[in-house]
């Protein structure tokens, strides 16, 4: 989604292109997190937050047994079992559904007209960067 609504930005402004290494001339280098830092940043937070919350829902508790007067029942048994907070699960799913809402609703926004769509084939791309034998000497713009 933001790949193809960066393609379709180089209608309206002209910018140089990413590239992955050592750039020349207009060209630019490619974000850290192949996102724009603006949806990087909260994902890598929200996911963070998501991993916690699943560590906190399911836990593993170890515990041994005493009678009334504060003496093990048996010294050598130590009894396993697993915990579950209800508040933490409920918390990872209401975030986790607010993620999806939320990506849901980039993907409902509209490309601007203008670019023809292209996605990631580098063979669209390179025939959009490219003109044609007949149109290599006039000027072009996307319209």
């Amino acid at each position: 989604m933001l790949m193809g609504h960066e393609w379709t930005s180089y209608a309206y402004k002209r910018k140089g292109l990413r590239v992955s290494r050592s750039p020349v001339g207009h060209q630019r280098t490619t974000y850290f997190l192949t996102l724009p830092y603006r949806f990087a940043l909260p994902l890598v937070i929200l996911s963070g937050a998501l991993h916690w919350l699943v560590s906190q829902g399911i836990f593993v508790v170890a515990f041994d047994l005493y009678d009334e007067f504060g003496e093990a029942s048996d010294v050598n048994v130590t009894t396993m079992t697993i915990g579950y907070s209800p508040v933490a699960m409920f918390t990872f799913i209401v975030l986790g559904l607010l993620m999806l809402a939320a990506l849901l609703g980039f993907g409902m926004i509209l490309y601007k007209p203008g670019m023809p769509l292209a996605g990631s084939c580098s063979l669209a791309i390179s025939a959009a960067c490219h003109p044609g034998q007949d149109e290599a000497e006039s000027i072009a713009i996307w319209k």
